[in-house]
This record gives structure tokens, sequence and C-alpha cells, in this order.
């Protein structure tokens, strides 16, 4: 009971951290990318910058779009609207949507 009490007071603030940490949504693609790459990151990054393409205010270049695809294939899998978003993008930059 101690040792769950040990970890609920190490990983909450953690976890409150890791999510201050996460980068708004208008920031640039490359930071975008690194943050959704990054140890423990997550694919919130990479979805904004599908949706930003996705509704033609933003351009990257095809490796980022790359990057974006690739850190969310495994999402899409549960995410139908995800998975359609990929579709679109990969299919303006001409890229498989794996």
């Amino acid at each position: 009971m101690v040792a769950a009490g040990a970890a609920l007071v190490i990983c909450v603030p953690a976890l409150h951290q890791w999510q201050v940490d996460q980068p708004a949504a208008d920031q640039s693609t490359a930071t975008l990318l690194a943050h959704a790459q990054a140890p423990f990151g997550d694919d919130r990054p990479a979805d904004a910058i599908l949706r930003r393409i996705a509704a033609g205010d933003h351009t990257a270049t095809p490796a980022q779009v790359q990057a974006a695809l690739e850190l969310t294939a495994t999402e899409s899998k549960i995410d139908s609207g995800l998975a359609a978003l990929r579709r679109t993008v990969a299919a303006r930059y001409g890229l498989p949507a794996r």
C-alpha cells in the first residue's frame, strides 16, 4: 500500500508536467514533431499537423508529413476520423497512409 502511495506521489506530478510541456497546436511543424517523437511523446502534436494541413492552414515537407503519418498510424486503427484525415493528407502529398 505504501509503494502504491509513493508511486502516486511521483507519477501524478510527472504526468502533470508532461501535459504542461505539450506544445500548442499553432507551433511550428518541427516543434510539434519533436514533441511527438520525444520519449513518452504522444500522437496529439502529429495529429495537429495533419489537421492543419487538411484544413489548408499549413504546409509541411513530405518528410514531415511522413513522420506525422507514422506517428499517428497506431491511433488511426481505432479512430476512423483520424484514419480518414491521414488518407486525405497522404493523398495530397502522394504518400502511402499505411
